[in-house]
């Protein structure tokens, strides 16, 4: 029922972008001595962004150019010619031979990091994500009305019990996102969420009465058999409701990461608003997590990207529905209420595992579970970058 859980949501999904950068102390010679081993050894070069809450990691990777690279350019030769690696002289920072000219308007400051030798990967991209989650819910301060007028004077009715609520959910969205900095993606998120609960109410009947109708509550004082008293003094009632719901989201976020050799780690971030059918409120999400993972080149599958991690949710709205009570006077009968509760999530924190797996420079696929702490839910998304 909880459109963050979607989400974010959407309900999540993170691209990582580590950034490699020289240590400025280092001397020339021995920052010449490093872009030489790592012309043998090339180092990836890691790209990351966030999905949704959310949310989900996703990785391209670059590798650190040689001077035989088809992409480096003598400004005033044009392309270099193929060399064997033996001949090969090992690029420098200051190279006038050789010279990438980075030919995107972002991320800021890219042309600083070719020019140290590394590939960054294309600076935009768009995605189609899939989200479905499951989530045990916390509900609490129950109001009623009667009628039909959603602005009627609500009564608080704080001597309820609620059973445990499970809600579960699907999501398709869509996010652009681009990066502003070689370490800092930006990202906008917007899709469609439909999802349903099953909501165990447990309603004291003599409380109610005195609380809903003071008059005929007093009449819970007298004993069993006393005429007029209602048979509800005698009664709890469990109210069931199964509500279902539709909605639409749209939010913003950004990821901050960074790498070393192989290994990276991203911090993505995500707010999300959701409408949805059964509320008349925007219902809102906060996402953020930690990642931690691994990239290698498997023969022939291009890049394999795998982590772990946890995730923060926080989410809280109210809920509206109706319900029936029967006071058990015949001159009453039954009546209709309406009724608006809070609800949140039980457990903010949970797990997560996955993998992206790049199959081009332009094209990946990505897939993550999330489980424990009374949360669990499945990512996946295909995104295309240019």
């Amino acid at each position: 029922m909880n459109s963050k859980n979607l989400i974010f949501a959407f309900s999540s999904l993170l691209l990582f972008a580590p950034l490699v950068i020289a240590d400025n102390e280092d001397s020339k010679e021995k920052q010449d001595d490093k872009v030489a081993n790592a012309a043998l050894k090339p180092l990836k070069i890691l790209e990351t962004e966030a999905l949704s809450p959310a949310h989900y990691a996703i990785l391209l990777g670059g590798k650190l150019l040689t001077n035989d690279a088809d992409k480096a350019v003598d400004p005033t030769t044009g392309p270099a010619k193929a060399t064997s690696p033996a001949k090969a002289k090992s690029p420098t920072v200051d190279s006038p031979q050789v010279k990438r000219v980075w030919k995107h308007k972002l991320p800021l400051y890219a042309q600083k990091v070719i020019d140290m030798g590394f590939d960054l990967p294309n600076p935009y991209g768009f995605a189609g994500i899939f989200n479905t989650t499951k989530q045990q819910i916390t509900l609490s301060d129950l109001s009623v009305y009667i009628g039909p007028d959603p602005n009627a004077p609500k009564t608080p009715v704080p001597f309820v019990t609620f059973g445990q609520v499970n809600t579960k959910a699907h999501a398709w969205e869509a996010k652009l996102d681009a990066w502003l900095l070689p370490f800092l993606n930006a990202f906008i998120i917007s899709g469609r969420v439909d999802g349903s609960a099953v909501i165990p109410i447990n309603v004291p009947g003599e409380d109610a009465l005195k609380v809903l109708f003071p008059t005929l509550g007093a009449l819970c004082d007298k004993p069993p058999g006393f005429p007029g008293r209602p048979e509800a003094c005698d009664k709890d009632y469990v109210l069931i409701d199964e509500s279902t719901y539709v909605g639409t989201n749209y939010g913003f976020g950004i990821t901050l990461a960074a790498g070393w050799k192989n290994y990276f780690i991203a911090i993505p971030v995500s707010y999300v608003w959701s409408k949805l059918s059964n509320t008349r409120t925007r219902v809102t999400a906060l996402d953020a997590s930690g990642r931690i993972g691994y990239s290698f080149h498997p023969k022939g599958t291009g890049m394999l990207s795998v982590y772990t991690g946890a995730t923060y949710l926080n989410t809280k709205q109210s809920i509206e529905g109706t319900f029936v009570f029967d006071t058990g006077n015949p001159d009453i009968g039954e009546i209709d209420f309406q009724y608006e509760i809070t609800e949140q999530g039980t457990e903010p924190w949970n797990y997560l595992a996955g993998f992206n797996w790049t199959l081009t420079p332009n094209w990946w696929v990505q897939a993550e579970y999330g489980f424990g702490g009374k949360r669990s839910g499945l990512v996946a998304s295909l995104s295309y970058r240019w």
